[in-house]
Protein backbone atom coordinates (compact mmCIF):
# COMPACT_ATOMS: atom_id res chain seq x y z
CA UNK A 1 0.00 0.00 0.00
CA UNK A 2 1.28 4.07 -0.95
CA UNK A 3 1.54 6.54 1.85
CA UNK A 4 0.66 10.04 1.17
CA UNK A 5 3.62 12.06 0.29
CA UNK A 6 0.93 15.71 -0.40
CA UNK A 7 -2.10 17.27 -0.57
CA UNK A 8 -2.97 19.33 -3.16
CA UNK A 9 -6.11 21.44 -2.90
CA UNK A 10 -8.02 23.35 -5.37
CA UNK A 11 -8.11 27.52 -4.49
CA UNK A 12 -11.87 27.04 -4.71
CA UNK A 13 -12.07 24.23 -1.70
CA UNK A 14 -13.88 21.72 -4.27
CA UNK A 15 -11.12 19.42 -5.33
CA UNK A 16 -8.23 17.74 -3.50
CA UNK A 17 -5.51 15.57 -4.92
CA UNK A 18 -4.20 12.97 -2.50
CA UNK A 19 -0.27 12.50 -3.96
CA UNK A 20 0.89 8.65 -2.59
CA UNK A 21 4.78 8.45 -2.54
CA UNK A 22 4.95 5.06 -4.68
CA UNK A 23 2.88 6.96 -7.67
CA UNK A 24 -0.77 6.29 -6.68
CA UNK A 25 -3.31 9.20 -6.51
CA UNK A 26 -6.25 9.87 -5.31
CA UNK A 27 -9.13 12.16 -5.81
CA UNK A 28 -11.55 14.01 -3.04
CA UNK A 29 -14.67 16.01 -4.14
CA UNK A 30 -14.58 18.05 -1.01
CA UNK A 31 -17.82 19.76 -1.92
CA UNK A 32 -19.55 16.74 -2.09
CA UNK A 33 -18.19 14.82 0.83
CA UNK A 34 -17.50 12.08 -1.02
CA UNK A 35 -14.75 9.44 -0.11
CA UNK A 36 -11.53 9.13 -1.85
CA UNK A 37 -11.56 7.55 -5.34
CA UNK A 38 -8.12 6.12 -6.82
CA UNK A 39 -7.34 8.25 -10.49
CA UNK A 40 -5.70 5.42 -12.61
CA UNK A 41 -4.73 7.31 -15.39
CA UNK A 42 -2.44 9.37 -13.11
CA UNK A 43 -0.47 5.93 -11.77
CA UNK A 44 3.17 6.07 -12.55
CA UNK A 45 5.57 9.20 -11.53
CA UNK A 46 4.72 10.76 -8.03
CA UNK A 47 2.96 13.71 -8.19
CA UNK A 48 5.48 16.62 -6.67
CA UNK A 49 2.90 20.08 -7.89
CA UNK A 50 -0.34 20.77 -8.90
CA UNK A 51 -1.03 24.54 -10.75
CA UNK A 52 -4.99 24.45 -10.25
CA UNK A 53 -7.63 26.38 -12.84
CA UNK A 54 -8.22 29.39 -10.83
CA UNK A 55 -11.12 30.80 -12.78
CA UNK A 56 -12.32 27.39 -14.58
CA UNK A 57 -12.76 25.28 -11.53
CA UNK A 58 -16.89 25.17 -10.06
CA UNK A 59 -18.16 22.35 -7.71
CA UNK A 60 -18.81 19.75 -10.92
CA UNK A 61 -15.17 20.35 -12.48
CA UNK A 62 -11.22 20.44 -11.89
CA UNK A 63 -11.10 22.52 -15.38
CA UNK A 64 -7.73 21.14 -17.14
CA UNK A 65 -4.96 21.57 -14.69
CA UNK A 66 -1.08 21.07 -14.78
CA UNK A 67 0.91 18.66 -12.82
CA UNK A 68 4.61 18.09 -12.22
CA UNK A 69 5.76 14.58 -11.36
CA UNK A 70 8.84 13.44 -10.11
CA UNK A 71 10.44 12.24 -13.33
CA UNK A 72 10.73 15.71 -15.22
CA UNK A 73 7.46 15.31 -16.97
CA UNK A 74 4.23 17.90 -16.66
CA UNK A 75 1.09 16.85 -17.65
CA UNK A 76 -2.34 17.99 -18.12
CA UNK A 77 -5.54 16.43 -16.32
CA UNK A 78 -9.25 17.53 -16.14
CA UNK A 79 -11.88 15.45 -13.46
CA UNK A 80 -15.21 16.18 -13.71
CA UNK A 81 -17.88 14.64 -12.03
CA UNK A 82 -16.09 12.87 -9.87
CA UNK A 83 -14.16 10.75 -12.78
CA UNK A 84 -10.67 11.44 -14.41
CA UNK A 85 -11.46 12.52 -17.79
CA UNK A 86 -8.17 12.61 -19.22
CA UNK A 87 -4.00 13.06 -17.61
CA UNK A 88 -1.89 13.03 -20.49
CA UNK A 89 1.88 14.34 -20.26
CA UNK A 90 2.71 17.18 -22.72
CA UNK A 91 6.40 17.81 -21.70
CA UNK A 92 9.79 16.24 -20.13
CA UNK A 93 12.38 17.77 -19.24
CA UNK A 94 15.79 16.34 -20.87
CA UNK A 95 16.61 16.04 -17.68
CA UNK A 96 14.29 13.36 -16.32
CA UNK A 97 16.32 13.22 -13.06
CA UNK A 98 15.12 16.07 -12.14
CA UNK A 99 11.50 16.58 -10.27
CA UNK A 100 9.14 18.94 -11.43
CA UNK A 101 8.22 20.60 -7.75
CA UNK A 102 6.70 23.92 -8.68
CA UNK A 103 4.64 25.04 -11.15
CA UNK A 104 2.61 28.10 -11.73
CA UNK A 105 1.24 29.89 -14.91
CA UNK A 106 -0.78 32.77 -15.55
CA UNK A 107 -2.56 34.44 -18.86
CA UNK A 108 -1.79 37.27 -21.03
CA UNK A 109 -3.63 40.63 -20.76
CA UNK A 110 -5.65 39.98 -23.74
CA UNK A 111 -4.29 43.25 -26.61
CA UNK A 112 -4.41 43.70 -30.06
CA UNK A 113 -5.46 40.85 -32.50
CA UNK A 114 -6.32 38.48 -29.30
CA UNK A 115 -8.69 40.57 -28.00
CA UNK A 116 -10.69 40.19 -31.40
CA UNK A 117 -9.93 36.65 -31.97
CA UNK A 118 -10.12 35.63 -28.54
CA UNK A 119 -6.76 33.72 -28.14
CA UNK A 120 -5.48 33.22 -24.85
CA UNK A 121 -1.81 32.78 -24.29
CA UNK A 122 0.09 31.14 -21.27
CA UNK A 123 3.59 32.38 -19.10
CA UNK A 124 3.97 28.76 -17.23
CA UNK A 125 7.10 28.54 -15.04
CA UNK A 126 8.30 25.29 -13.48
CA UNK A 127 10.93 24.56 -11.08
CA UNK A 128 13.13 21.91 -10.50
CA UNK A 129 15.14 21.73 -7.25
CA UNK A 130 18.03 23.47 -9.07
CA UNK A 131 16.67 25.64 -12.12
CA UNK A 132 13.07 27.56 -13.16
CA UNK A 133 11.64 26.85 -17.02
CA UNK A 134 9.66 29.82 -18.34
CA UNK A 135 7.55 28.46 -20.95
CA UNK A 136 5.24 31.45 -23.50
CA UNK A 137 2.70 30.87 -26.08
CA UNK A 138 -0.90 29.08 -26.27
CA UNK A 139 -3.86 29.23 -26.95
CA UNK A 140 -3.92 25.54 -25.37
CA UNK A 141 -1.17 23.81 -23.17
CA UNK A 142 -0.88 21.04 -26.05
CA UNK A 143 0.29 24.44 -28.70
CA UNK A 144 2.49 25.75 -25.47
CA UNK A 145 4.60 22.93 -25.08
CA UNK A 146 4.66 21.57 -28.58
CA UNK A 147 6.81 25.17 -29.66
CA UNK A 148 9.29 23.44 -26.80
CA UNK A 149 10.97 20.48 -28.82
CA UNK A 150 14.29 22.15 -27.51
CA UNK A 151 15.21 23.37 -23.81
CA UNK A 152 13.07 26.18 -23.09
CA UNK A 153 14.84 29.01 -21.43
CA UNK A 154 16.04 28.58 -17.87
CA UNK A 155 17.59 30.25 -14.73
CA UNK A 156 20.09 28.10 -12.66
CA UNK A 157 20.74 28.04 -9.28
CA UNK A 158 22.65 25.10 -8.01
CA UNK A 159 22.27 23.69 -4.48
CA UNK A 160 22.20 20.78 -2.85
CA UNK A 161 18.03 20.80 -1.78
CA UNK A 162 16.35 17.78 -3.19
CA UNK A 163 13.13 19.78 -3.02
CA UNK A 164 11.93 23.19 -3.87
CA UNK A 165 8.98 25.86 -3.62
CA UNK A 166 7.68 28.03 -6.31
CA UNK A 167 4.79 30.35 -5.80
CA UNK A 168 3.20 33.11 -7.44
CA UNK A 169 2.09 36.41 -6.00
CA UNK A 170 -1.02 38.30 -6.90
CA UNK A 171 -3.52 40.37 -4.98
CA UNK A 172 -7.09 38.12 -4.35
CA UNK A 173 -8.03 37.57 -8.07
CA UNK A 174 -5.95 39.49 -10.08
CA UNK A 175 -3.27 39.09 -12.05
CA UNK A 176 0.09 37.67 -10.83
CA UNK A 177 2.73 40.26 -10.46
CA UNK A 178 5.78 38.59 -8.46
CA UNK A 179 7.37 35.62 -8.39
CA UNK A 180 8.99 33.80 -5.31
CA UNK A 181 11.78 30.46 -5.53
CA UNK A 182 12.93 28.15 -2.91
CA UNK A 183 16.32 26.88 -3.78
CA UNK A 184 19.59 25.65 -2.26
CA UNK A 185 21.29 28.86 -2.34
CA UNK A 186 18.42 30.51 -0.79
CA UNK A 187 14.70 32.81 -1.63
CA UNK A 188 15.09 34.13 -4.93
CA UNK A 189 12.62 36.19 -6.12
CA UNK A 190 11.40 38.41 -9.15
CA UNK A 191 8.45 40.39 -10.92
CA UNK A 192 6.50 39.75 -13.80
CA UNK A 193 5.85 41.56 -16.60
CA UNK A 194 3.81 40.56 -19.20
CA UNK A 195 3.99 42.35 -22.87
CA UNK A 196 4.06 40.73 -25.83
CA UNK A 197 6.61 38.37 -25.22
CA UNK A 198 6.72 35.47 -27.59
CA UNK A 199 7.90 31.74 -27.13
CA UNK A 200 11.94 31.35 -26.10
Amino acid sequence: HDVIYKLYVEPGGHHLIIGGNQGDNWYVHLSRGLKPRAVPMSKGPRVESVCWDRDGADEVSTSEFLVGTSTGTICKALIADGKDRYWKVVYSLQDSAQPICGIEYELFPPSGRHVIEGIRKYFVMAATPTRYYEFIGGPTYDALFEQYSAAPNFVELPGDLDYTELEFFRKGSGRATSFVWLTGPGIYSGSLSFGSQNAG
